[in-house]
């Protein structure tokens, strides 16, 4: 059996059996709404650059470790090229030059994405 309840009519039972003015009341829930409004809002976005904080931070460590590896597969690759892979100067020079703005691009669009200006 489902109960259904008018919560409306229910309050102003109850606003009438205490004797409470409803327009007195109704004018002061007004003012509390909207102060609880702004203030739902001002957690509302504090929370939201919080989260954006912390993923910047998560981005930015992944985009740290990956330069680092970058780094270290370009000096492998660049020590054992005459050993192990013999690759001719211009072939090397377009690998490290394509994988080098690979990894700055990545790093510039998400500073850009993550640290938004207003301009």
């Amino acid at each position: 059996m489902i109960i259904m309840v008018d919560y409306y009519k229910l309050i102003q039972e109850i606003k009438k059996s205490q004797n409470i003015e409803p327009q007195s009341e109704a004018q002061g829930s007004e003012q509390d709404l909207s102060e609880s409004l702004s203030s739902k809002k001002e957690r509302q976005e504090l929370k939201h650059k919080n989260n954006k904080h912390e993923l910047a931070v998560e981005i930015y460590k992944k985009l740290f470790w990956a330069i680092c590896v970058y780094i270290l597969l370009v000096f492998f690759l660049l020590t054992g090229n005459e050993h192990y892979f013999q690759l001719k100067g211009s072939v090397l020079i377009a690998l490290l030059s394509t994988t080098t703005a690979n990894i700055l691009g990545v790093f510039y669009i998400a500073s850009k994405w993550l640290y938004e200006t207003n301009e």
